[in-house]
C-alpha cells in the first residue's frame, strides 16, 4: 500500500524496496508486485482482513501481514 501513513511509519518507498528484494527469490513468471493506493486507518485485525479481501479481489494469492498490521501502535 502506498497511501497515507501515520508519523513515524516506514514510508512507501522503503516498504516497496523491501518487497522488491523479497521478490528476487520468486520466479518472475509466478509473482508480481503492484502498488495499491490505500491509506492505513489504524483499524487493527479488522482492517487486515479488509486489506486481504481487497487484494483477493485483485487476484492476489498471498499477503504480508506484520505483527501489528494497521494497529494504532504505541507512541512511546
Amino acid at each position: 500500500m502506498v497511501g497515507m501513513i501515520k508519523p513515524g511509519d516506514v514510508d512507501y518507498f522503503v516498504r516497496t524496496h523491501c518487497h522488491a528484494t523479497v521478490m528476487e527469490h520468486f520466479d518472475k513468471e509466478a509473482a508480481a508486485i503492484s502498488l495499491l493506493p490505500l491509506a492505513m486507518r489504524m483499524g487493527g485485525p479488522r482492517e487486515a482482513v479488509w486489506h486481504a479481501i481487497i487484494r483477493k479481489n485483485y487476484d492476489c494469492s498471498h499477503f504480508f501481514v506484520g505483527r501489528d498490521h494497521a494497529g494504532s501502535g504505541s507512541d512511546k
